[in-house]
């Protein structure tokens, strides 16, 4: 497949970038990184990589020098840094379909100021049309755990284990769909549990008490807080109901991790510039 200069010198980023999650320390990943993006421009052989790394570093100094003769593509480095984990996500997905891979990062259009999500969306429908169903629902369910991820905190782990709960991709699309709902609704987390709680409540009353327990763990871990007191409240006596066959004192301290430290929420970036 043919990718002009920028895009050329973005993919061997993307790759670069890659090959160092996969295999790096996240320090050694975010020193590429800030030596890739800063201003004025890092000599790319002061970075001490360590006698192992010899074929990253080779990699590396390779990109460097095409990016200096491409300085407008760092916005472009930057975006992917933010996408890191879903990019590897998606490449995961298409093991086996090397050209499907570079069609999706053509696709994304990355460095593009003018890209929306709408044309983003329907750029990647047209790749995913000749995949497997399996593959075309993974990455589905891909888009909206991104879109989760970014409006909740909720990790990409917890999301995999919430699939494997409910064990059936459509109604876990309408899940993530409830989870991701319009921020200009301006809706609580209350009502989005509620609303979600109501749903599988309806279609699969069997795991309606372990997935209340598990969302509201989750997301309360993400923020480190709890947002509504009297709804806490309801929620805990609403578990200790369903769960009396726990030890008393077990369930009290299950409840009380809950709103243990705060912690600092963390949001990835979008994959696309709005």
């Amino acid at each position: 497949m043919e990718f002009s200069h920028v895009s050329t010198v973005t993919y061997k980023a993307i790759e670069l970038l890659l090959f160092s999650y996969e295999y790096c320390s996240p320090e050694l990943t975010f020193k590429l990184l800030s030596t890739l993006t800063s201003s004025p421009s890092q000599d790319a052989t002061e970075l001490e990589l360590g006698s192992e790394m010899e074929e990253i570093k080779t990699s590396f100094e390779e990109l460097y020098l095409e990016l200096r003769e491409c300085k407008d593509v760092k916005n472009t480095i930057s975006q992917v840094w933010d996408s890191l984990e879903f990019l590897w996500r998606l490449r995961e997905i298409l093991k086996g379909k090397e050209s499907y891979w570079y069609k999706c990062v053509e696709a994304l259009q990355f460095g593009n100021p003018i890209a929306t999500h709408n044309q983003v969306i329907e750029a990647l429908s047209n790749v995913m049309n000749p995949l497997t169903d399996k593959m075309r629902v993974d990455i589905e369910c891909l888009f909206s755990e991104s879109e989760v991820k970014d409006k909740l905190g909720l990790s990409f782990e917890s999301l995999n284990e919430l699939r494997k709960m409910i064990n059936d991709d459509a109604l876990y699309m309408k899940v993530l769909g409830k989870l991701s709902v319009d921020s200009h609704l301006n809706w609580s987390w209350k009502e989005i549990f509620d609303d979600v709680s109501s749903l599988i409540y309806e279609t699969k009353p069997e795991i309606s008490e372990q997935l209340d327990m598990f969302l509201w763990d989750k997301y309360t871990s993400s923020i480190g807080y709890i947002d509504n007191n009297e709804w806490y409240g309801e929620y805990c006596e609403h578990v200790y109901r369903q769960t009396e066959a726990i030890d008393s004192f077990e369930l009290q301290r299950e409840l009380s991790n809950l709103c243990l430290t705060p912690t600092t929420p963390t949001f990835s970036s979008m994959f696309y510039i709005q």
